[in-house]
Order: structure tokens, then sequence, then C-alpha cells
């Protein structure tokens, strides 16, 4: 979770934030935009080659095969648009950061992608840019506040 104080970054300036894990056998592995984690899940083809890069790679490496494959998983639903919805939506995940700009409302949605809230749905706004369905909002998975840290400390159990 990023919180930065609001001197770290000027008006109108924008962080493009990843994290990279790394697993107690050296494994390395890439965090970034929940919408490239849900395409990348469903082509694990690539996740080998995309983990060993970084998102100064991202559109060099990926842009051609993730447009080509949003494009085929489209067809039936956007029809002879399905090769520019492809490149658009390469462009708009790629390279693979998450984007936030402290002086605007954090959120992950269809309005805007900055940052992204606990709270976000993004199981429904994921199954539709990548599969053109929708899906029924997602439950709340824990007791969130309203304001940064969004977390609830766990009630004690007696």
């Amino acid at each position: 979770m990023l919180e930065p104080r609001a001197e770290f970054v000027q008006p109108n300036q924008t962080l493009r934030v990843w994290a990279e894990l790394r697993g107690s056998d050296g494994a390395r592995s890439r965090v970034g935009n929940p919408l490239f984690a849900a395409y990348l899940a469903a082509n694990p083809d690539l996740a080998t080659a995309y983990h060993a890069s970084s998102p100064d790679h991202d559109r060099s490496r990926f842009a051609g095969p993730v447009s080509e494959s949003i494009a085929r998983a489209m067809a039936d639903v956007r029809g002879s648009d399905a090769n520019a919805y492809g490149r658009r939506l390469a462009l708009m995940l790629l390279p693979d950061v998450i984007h936030f700009r402290p002086d605007h409302p954090t959120g992950f949605s269809y309005a805007g992608q900055n940052g992204r809230h606990p709270a976000d749905d993004l199981r429904s706004l994921t199954a539709a840019l990548l599969t053109g369905r929708s899906t029924a909002a997602a439950p709340r998975p824990v007791p969130l506040q309203d304001q940064f840290p969004y977390f609830l400390p766990r009630p004690s159990v007696s």
C-alpha cells in the first residue's frame, strides 16, 4: 500500500508504480496494473518473459502479442473493431504500472485508473474490458475505512 506525503509528488505529476517480489527460491514476480494481472493469468505463455522484464521494455516486447490476443478474444463481441480495440487496450495496459496522481481521486474504475483503493471492484472491470462481458459486482472482502490506512484492525477474539 502506498500513501505518499503531499510534498512527495508535485501537483499534476503522475507516479508510475509497480513492485517486484522475490520468492524464497529467488523467483521474480512483477506486480503492476490489476488489468494486466488478469490478462496475464489468462495468458500464462507470456508470464516467464514478463516477470523477467521491466516496465521500460513492456511496450516493445508485449504490445503486439497482447493486442493480438485481446483482438482474438473480443472478435465475437466487437466484430471488425476488435483489432483497433486490442491495440487501444494494449497501449492502456502497457507499460504495466499503476498510474497515481495524489491530487486526483483514488480509484480504479471505468471513469479512471488513478491508483487503486482496496474496495475497487476489479473483477467486474477486468471482465468487461478484457472479455466484453459484465459480471456481478464483487462483494467487499473486508471492512474498510474511508481513508488511509484503509484496513481496519481485526476485532480481538475473546
